[in-house]
């Protein structure tokens, strides 16, 4: 039932998790940098983050840092965690962490998005 749940958050509940999670596994199985660094951000976390500040229009990581801020109480419901998203957090993670992840991901979402439009092309 979606009483009570924030939008984003019904909406984060599309996106395969499970899925993305194996293609975390498999790009980062020889990377010990989040286990060592103690990021306090998953990657998960990161994509919610970044998606959000995407829907919402961010230009700018310190845009999308002061909205996340404004937002900090409810951080945990919107799917980011427990903890509220720091800026340098959030620029070590976009500046060391490996894109290949997001763009798998997205490249598997494409394809889910086209799979559903088999009567029309895309």
């Amino acid at each position: 039932m979606n009483a009570g749940r924030y939008i984003f958050s019904q909406i984060v509940d599309f996106l395969p998790k499970r899925k993305f999670e194996r293609i975390m596994e498999h790009r980062t199985k020889n990377k010990v940098e989040d286990r060592t660094l103690g990021w306090q951000l998953s990657y998960w976390g990161q994509l919610l983050v970044l998606i959000f500040g995407q829907l919402l229009g961010c230009r700018s990581l310190r845009e999308l840092y002061d909205i996340t801020t404004a937002h900090r109480k409810k951080s945990f419901h919107l799917g980011f965690g427990k903890e509220a998203v720091d800026r340098n957090i959030l620029s070590r993670c976009n500046t060391n962490r490996d894109w290949h992840v997001f763009e798998e991901f997205a490249n598997h979402m494409i394809v889910l998005a086209q799979e559903a439009r088999i009567d029309r092309e895309f």
